[in-house]
């Protein structure tokens, strides 16, 4: 008994082989079949293009498996088509059916990049780098010991202003703002050594009217306290804040007649140590986005 189940069950085996063979047998044939009828092309041999109970071929099989191979390996994968279904982005892939970074883009785009750019002011220390993509600026002003200037105003305090950069003329929709960087007074003669004050980008330098600054004074970054300074050393360290429902985190200056200027601005708390004039210096950078909606 044991005998005749053990010559079974290789016949067995065979058969189940010889089910599968034929099962995928079956669905290559219908693969040849859907290929031919897409094509146009009798690819077996049979000389019928589409369903076919004649069998078919195993040159026909490995020309579907080719066709097949080079569709899924070296095919270009489309992400996006016009209504009438012509690819409009293709990226390719390589033989390992990742995408290589190739793109293919139909028609062509409007040149950008052709809106003014804005002014970066001549000082000694100051220098910026300005990026433009249609109407959209990205500018960085990177200062080493640049220069500003502090006056004093008896009962309101040290302030001042330092004009870093002006704006192309037209309506500008100003996106934000960041102050990194340090403040350094000339000393214990003309100011505290652990002076406090505040720090502000504005359109408009500070002036003795308010303590901390308001307004146009710092309408691009507003007022953000500058923590006790080190050894005269003052950490300017700000970015833009819009007040909660209140405002959007954009604003609009109206530089269709005159461009508006952007100022670096300063106050020091009042103290009888600050002197009514002082030299001071900010090492860091200051970065803001902007968009010039037009002009008139």
């Amino acid at each position: 008994m044991s005998d005749e189940k053990t010559k079974k069950t290789p016949a067995k085996a065979k058969d189940g082989l010889a089910a599968k063979v034929r099962h995928q047998e079956s669905k290559l044939n219908k693969v040849i079949c859907r290929l031919e009828e897409l094509i146009g092309f009798d690819l077996d041999g049979d000389s019928v293009i589409g369903n076919s109970e004649s069998g078919f071929s195993r040159l026909g099989v490995l020309i579907g498996i080719c066709i097949l191979s080079a569709s899924v390996l070296f095919g270009a994968e489309v992400i996006r088509q016009d209504q009438s279904g012509t690819a409009m982005i293709t990226y390719g892939q390589d033989s390992d059916g990742v995408p290589n970074g190739d793109m293919t883009i139909a028609g062509e785009f409007a040149s950008v990049g052709t809106e003014s750019k804005g002014t970066v002011n001549t000082l000694t220390g100051l220098s910026g780098v300005e990026y433009v993509n249609g109407n959209l600026h990205s500018v960085t002003l990177t200062c080493a010991t640049m220069s500003l200037i502090t006056m004093d105003n008896s009962a309101i305090g040290v302030h001042g202003g330092t004009n870093v950069y002006t704006y192309p003329e037209g309506l500008i929709c100003n996106l934000g703002a960041v102050i990194d960087g340090a403040l350094t007074s000339p000393g214990a003669a003309w100011a505290l050594t652990n002076w406090v004050g505040d720090v502000a980008l504005g359109t408009v330098v500070a002036t003795t009217n308010a303590t901390p600054m308001t307004t146009t004074e710092q309408d691009i970054l507003q007022n953000t306290d500058v923590a006790a300074a080190v050894q005269s050393v003052g950490t300017l360290d700000a970015i833009s804040i819009a007040t909660i429902l209140t405002e959007s985190g954009a604003r609009w200056f109206d530089g269709t007649t005159t461009a508006k200027k952007v100022w670096l601005n300063v106050l020091m708390d009042e103290n009888a140590a600050n002197e009514d004039y002082a030299t001071n210096t900010f090492t860091g950078t200051i970065e803001f986005s902007y968009i010039v909606i037009g002009d008139n």
